[in-house]
Parts: structure tokens; C-alpha cells; sequence
């Protein structure tokens, strides 16, 4: 009781395996959760006894966005390893390994003709530090393109690598609603959630939005996919940010000046 809690959302939050399974009759409590948009602040109030205040993600917040922009695209990765994976969702079926990035899969075929027939480099954000499974894992997927494996002992931070690439795409990463929030050219492809049977898996959940947007499907059609690839990268930056302007701002908050939560500290 004379101890005030805060806590962070540190990353992108769904129902299975994680805090949203459970019931709020588990006696939860915190005095401040910071959380990502004012839409997820809603469902943390379900299951906590909270005060919520919609703050982003300190870490994008803390990185200054760099204008640099070359001409390639960089996939987002969200390996794991087979012998490490685990993953029921929250009614209580087992998916297996191969089921969960099957979409990696489908969207790396995509990707692997789309950059050999527009001579665009195809980069890959790496999930760990020298992961030799995961860098097989693309090698074996992208076949003509030209690949390039960014692993995280190579450069500075994942930031760095969204903000001097063209348009990002990934699947359900905290980093791709991280780059949005930048209003960097990002095309989300939220493919995994029929897959898992987890509607939370949805694009921007717990929004209430559409299944398919300007740049954003839940649908794992190739041609849907590449129909959204084509028309955001040959669009101009300034173009996508007025276009998705609203959806920005409610998919991830950025706050540019952590300043205003020094006083709940003191």
C-alpha cells in the first residue's frame, strides 16, 4: 500500500498467451498502465483495477525518427525456432510450427518475385542476434530476389533499419505498429488469425476496423497481398501519410516528449 506501480505495454498484446485470457476476478491492480492507443487502454481496464494513460511505446519514443529513405523493402521477422516453439491459443488448441509461419512463407514468395521483377533488394529485420536457423529459414524462401539479412549485430537498432527503408511490411510485430506510428510507409499484413483461431491477431485489435484497408489485409490472398504491396510502394511518402492519416493516430500513439509523466514519479 506505500508503494505506487506503473507499468509499460512493451509490445503489441493479444487474447491467447497472454494477459487478455484471463478474468478480472484474479484481484489485478496497478496504479498506472502506459499503454499503446486509447482502444487498448479499454480491454487492460477490463481485467485490471487501473488508472490508464495512452502513452506509446517508450522506446519508439525515445528514438527520434531519421529521414533517410533508400530503395528497398524490409520484412519484419518474427522467427522462432522449432525446438523452442510452443504456442496454444487461448481456447486451447495447439498450433504447430509449421501452421504458425505458414504465412512467413506465402508472403516471402510474394515478396522474393515482387523485388526480382522491380530490382528492389529485399531486406530482412532479424528477430534475434546471429540466429543461424533463422537466416536459413529466409535464405531457403527468397530464391531470386536479392536478400539481405539484417542481423542485429550488424547496425544500431531495429528503427534505424525501418526509417532508411522505402516500406516496411510484417505480419504482427510491435515494430511494424511502431513504424506506423513514425508514419513510415508500412503495409501490414495481419494474416495469422484464422490460422490460429484468434480474432486478436486481427489487424490494430482490440479497433474496431475493417478486414482490409489501404494498407492493411487480415486475409492471406496473394493476390490481395500483392495488389497492396504494388500500390504503397509506388506510392510518394507524403501520399500514404494523408491517406492514412486517421488510422495512424489510432493505431499507435507517439509521444515526443516523455516529459509529462516525470511528475507522477516524484
Amino acid at each position: 500500500p506505500n508503494c505506487k506501480f506503473f507499468s509499460f505495454q512493451n509490445g503489441t498484446r493479444t487474447i491467447s498467451q497472454d494477459i487478455f485470457a484471463i478474468n478480472k476476478n484474479e484481484d489485478l491492480a496497478c496504479d498506472m498502465v502506459f499503454t499503446h492507443n486509447d482502444h487498448i487502454s479499454k480491454e487492460y481496464k477490463k481485467i485490471i483495477n487501473t488508472k490508464t494513460m495512452t502513452f506509446g511505446s517508450y522506446l519508439n519514443n525515445i528514438n527520434p525518427k531519421i529521414y533517410s529513405k533508400k530503395n528497398n523493402i524490409i520484412f519484419i521477422s518474427q522467427f522462432s525456432e522449432k525446438k523452442n516453439f510452443n504456442f496454444v491459443n487461448y481456447k486451447g488448441k495447439k498450433i504447430s510450427w509449421d501452421d504458425y509461419y505458414y504465412p512467413e512463407k506465402v508472403i516471402m514468395s510474394i515478396l522474393d518475385e515482387f523485388c526480382f521483377k522491380n530490382k528492389i533488394s529485399l531486406n530482412i529485420c532479424a528477430r534475434f542476434n546471429s540466429n543461424k536457423y533463422e537466416k536459413f529459414f529466409y535464405k531457403e524462401n527468397v530464391l531470386k530476389a536479392n536478400m539481405k539479412f539484417m542481423d542485429k549485430l550488424d547496425y544500431y537498432n531495429s528503427y534505424e533499419l525501418i526509417d532508411q527503408s522505402k516500406m516496411v511490411i510484417f505480419i504482427d510485430s510491435t515494430l511494424g505498429y511502431e513504424s506506423i506510428s513514425r508514419q513510415n510507409k508500412t503495409v501490414a499484413l495481419s494474416v495469422r488469425s484464422k490460422l490460429l483461431n484468434d480474432h486478436s491477431f486481427d489487424f490494430a485489435w482490440p479497433i474496431d476496423i475493417k478486414k482490409k484497408g489501404s494498407f492493411w489485409t487480415n486475409d492471406l490472398d496473394k493476390k490481395e497481398i500483392l495488389k497492396l504491396i504494388n500500390e504503397n510502394y509506388f506510392k510518394n511518402d507524403e501520399q500514404w501519410i494523408e491517406c492514412n492519416k486517421d488510422i495512424i493516430k489510432k493505431v499507435m500513439h507517439l509521444e515526443k516528449s516523455v516529459s509529462k509523466i516525470n511528475s507522477l514519479f516524484l
